[in-house]
């Protein structure tokens, strides 16, 4: 039950998270040139699945779990985590209306739509910011799936990579992408007023419908104190497999809605 209530509690920090100054302008690139070429590696396929190894590291707690990832552009991301490879234990399911989490073996479930979280909604983070975090996208807040412009960026030099940053009313974006394959190696958001951060970093990528699409991720999250790491891995990369019914139908006979902070208040008495 613990285990259970552990998962679950990270993915609900995951969900309710949420500068560098310029350096040099960037070396030898027009910024245009830069932002379309990163926009051109975007993959193009429009639904994908894997399995995934995944790593949660939180108040001195490490926890390694099976799953799968399963994403359909511009209508669901959904994540589930198993037990022993064969009991689902929770899912995480993010739609363009709401955020789903359902504790499997706790029986809870809890559902939110983004304006009812403060960060979010000054900030204009949605489905469409997870996505492209997923899809290793550059976005800007409040744009759906456009694929934003240089006009939104402040561009610095990187070593090999550039900087891409956007400053908005309530955090910051910052990109690091590698000059030469236009692919992102990292996405910052922080905070403005200091009390969030978190850096989604990209390891390796995979082929995957003649583009490349990232297998092994690292996300690092510091919110109100609280620090949670995750990376994982993603295998058997599809982009065909039918997936019509995206979305979870809760009984609420046999599961009890709860709130967020309720979970975070049951981690701290683990």
């Amino acid at each position: 039950m613990k285990q259970s209530l552990f998962l679950a509690t990270l993915l609900i920090l995951l969900i309710t998270s949420c500068h560098r100054p310029p350096s040099d302008p960037v070396r030898g690139y027009a910024g245009s040139d830069i932002v379309a070429h990163i926009n051109a590696q975007r993959c193009q396929a429009t639904q994908l699945s894997a399995s995934m190894d995944l790593t949660l590291n939180a108040a001195g707690h490490n926890i390694t779990v099976g799953g799968s990832l399963k994403m359909k552009r511009n209508d669901c991301i959904q994540m589930s985590l198993q037990v022993l490879g064969l009991v689902e234990a929770g899912r995480l399911e993010l739609t363009p209306d709401y955020i789903l989490l359902v504790n499997r073996i706790g029986k809870q479930y809890v559902q939110v739509a983004y304006d009812d979280i403060a960060f979010f909604r000054e900030g204009g983070i949605n489905f469409y910011t997870f996505q492209s975090l997923f899809w290793n996208e550059l976005f800007l807040p409040g744009t759906g799936n456009a694929a934003p412009s240089a006009a939104g960026f402040t561009m610095s030099q990187g070593g090999t990579g550039a900087f891409l940053t956007h400053t908005a009313r309530s955090f910051v974006l910052r990109f690091l992408a590698n000059t030469t394959t236009g692919l992102l190696q990292q996405t910052t958001i922080k905070g403005n007023d200091g009390e969030g951060t978190l850096d989604w970093n990209y390891r390796s990528w995979e082929r995957l419908d003649k583009s490349s699409f990232p297998d092994k991720m690292d996300l690092s999250l510091v919110f109100h104190g609280f620090e949670v790491s995750m990376n994982w891995q993603l295998r058997n990369l599809r982009s065909n497999e039918r997936w019509n019914d995206t979305r979870t139908k809760i009984n609420t006979d046999k599961y009890k809605k709860v709130t967020p902070e309720q979970i975070l208040k049951q981690l701290g008495s683990l």
